[in-house]
């Protein structure tokens, strides 16, 4: 690996500390499973609410990814919905 320095919010600090005491990891373990996610989603031909429904992510749990994804499916037919 390689050293980075990344300036970050004091909001985002704390969060991420609070993420990482929640998980029994660390900051930089947190910010490796986020960014390895969101190159998952770029490479993916999955929909956002498939990649978040089978994600491997502590930021919720398996439940509430699927009620995520779930709502995010829900919210995009409503604007469907209302566009057409």
């Amino acid at each position: 690996m390689i050293r980075t320095q990344v300036y970050l919010p004091k909001y985002q600090i704390d969060y991420l500390k609070l993420l990482a005491g929640k998980n029994n990891t660390t900051m930089s373990d947190e910010l490796r499973k986020k960014i390895d996610l969101t190159l998952k989603i770029g490479k993916s031909t999955q929909t956002l609410s498939e990649i978040l429904a089978t994600a491997d992510t502590s930021w919720f749990g398996e439940q509430d990814e699927k009620n995520l994804a779930k709502n995010r499916k829900q919210i995009s037919q409503r604007l469907k919905g209302w566009a057409y």
